[in-house]
């Protein structure tokens, strides 16, 4: 190597005391190791005020590493700590922080059915590999409210049997870059809107790899949008199952699957929507005015147990399966698809049959752009040559068609095919 010149040692000097002088980034970690919500050991809660106050750790919690409280303090669970975690009152969280469960199989936080479970005001919130079960609110997000946040990631986690007025288990409020991925929603209800998850005034919303399923509101059982809820994405997900309800005076009974209103859009590729039920329009997805608007970008299958498919006609758009012909104007018939069940990867999912046209009938570019990516919902490759429409591939297997599943941290998951 040629000797350096005045010039590249004085950068060289510049740059190592500059590396000498800039802090390194702080971040605690602090462990939960007990089910209690008010007693020894360092509950949630006290994890959560300690990262909230920034300065001192609560009476049981412990921060080993000795690093100061800063930018993406981590709460993580006792390797041994398994079961519900029941709440007495919600859980505010004030500060940033990236809470990493063991895995939504594993351990569950439970608003006892009269609580919130988490009240969020801070950016960079980050929830993995828990079940959130049992909240109720009587105002918006049974499980989660969010409010005027930025960069709330929600991964492989459950929610189940959560109810809030809106937003059964998330209500999304002034929300920027939120992110819902690997999750499942279940039996989550909403008195109004959005059985299971409820967006107003939320933009560049992400659902990924996730599934909706059996979820109850008036306007939108699954999701609702509304208010200026732009970017939505949906990819390799599905909503299944979900029926908006009828209330007094003939008020509701629409958008089983997606309910959208007030200036919001929404794209969809590679998202099956089957079995979702409203009485008075669109089973499938509905627009409440004709100021909002979903793009069926690609490879999207929409069939519904109650009400037409849609109650408008979509531009654009290719490769789609719409079972009636009431969101494209041409109907493709029976989609042919196995029940919802388990078939491989965090969440189940509706498996093509083996017969099915939905088999290597997808856009392929689709397929392998953003945001689907050349997987399916599962984390399953899909094919580079032909694809399927829907959130999974079928390839023409049987539905007893086995996979080999490999536990990651956090909850997450690798399946292949055997």
């Amino acid at each position: 190597m040629p000797p350096l010149n005045n010039f590249q040692r004085s950068c060289l000097t510049l740059a190592i005391g500059q590396a000498l002088l800039t802090p390194a980034s702080q971040a605690a970690t602090i462990t939960v190791n007990t089910l209690l919500d008010d007693g020894t050991g360092c509950t949630l809660r006290d994890a959560i005020t300690s990262v909230n106050s920034g300065i001192s750790l609560e009476p049981g919690c412990a921060n080993p590493g000795g690093d100061a409280f800063g930018s993406n303090d981590t709460i993580q669970f006792a390797p041994s700590l398994t079961g519900v975690i029941t709440l007495g009152s919600k859980i505010e969280i004030e500060s940033p922080v990236d809470i990493t469960g063991p895995g939504a199989d594993t351990l569950a936080i439970s608003g006892n059915d009269s609580n919130q479970i988490f009240d969020v005001r801070a950016d960079y919130v980050s929830l993995s590999g828990l079940t959130l079960q049992n909240g109720s609110y009587i105002s918006g997000g049974g499980a989660i409210y969010a409010h005027e946040v930025t960069n709330l990631t929600l991964d492989a986690c459950n929610f189940s049997d959560n109810y809030a007025f809106s937003g059964g288990a998330v209500y999304l409020n002034n929300v920027t870059d939120p992110t819902i991925s690997n999750s499942v929603f279940s039996s989550n209800s909403a008195n109004l809107r959005g059985g299971a998850i409820s967006a107003n005034h939320s933009v560049n919303l992400n659902i990924i790899g996730t599934s909706i399923d059996n979820n109850r509101a008036r306007y939108g059982a699954g999701i609702n949008l509304t208010s200026g809820s732009t970017d939505v994405i949906l990819a390799n997900s599905t909503l299944s199952g979900n029926v908006a309800v009828v209330g007094v005076g003939e008020i509701g009974g629409l958008g089983g699957g997606i309910y959208m209103k007030g200036s919001s859009s929404a794209l969809l590729t590679n998202v099956t929507v089957k079995d979702n039920q409203a009485p008075n329009g669109a089973g499938g997805l509905y627009l409440g005015d004709d100021f909002s608007s979903i793009d069926l970008m690609a490879n999207n299958v929409i069939t519904s147990a109650g009400g037409r498919d849609c109650n408008f006609t979509a531009v654009g758009g290719s490769n789609n399966w719409i079972e009636d012909d009431s969101c494209t104007g041409i109907a493709s018939g029976d989609p042919m698809l196995g029940p919802l069940a388990n078939n491989g990867g965090p969440t189940p999912t509706h498996l093509p049959l083996a017969d099915s046209g939905l088999i290597g009938a997808g856009d392929v570019a689709a397929c392998q752009a953003a945001p689907v990516n050349g997987t399916d919902q599962r984390g399953i490759e899909r094919g580079k040559s032909t694809c399927d429409i829907g959130a999974v591939e079928g390839s023409g297997l049987p539905l007893e068609t086995d996979f080999f599943v490999i536990p990651l941290p956090g909850g997450k998951t690798v399946v292949l095919p055997l």
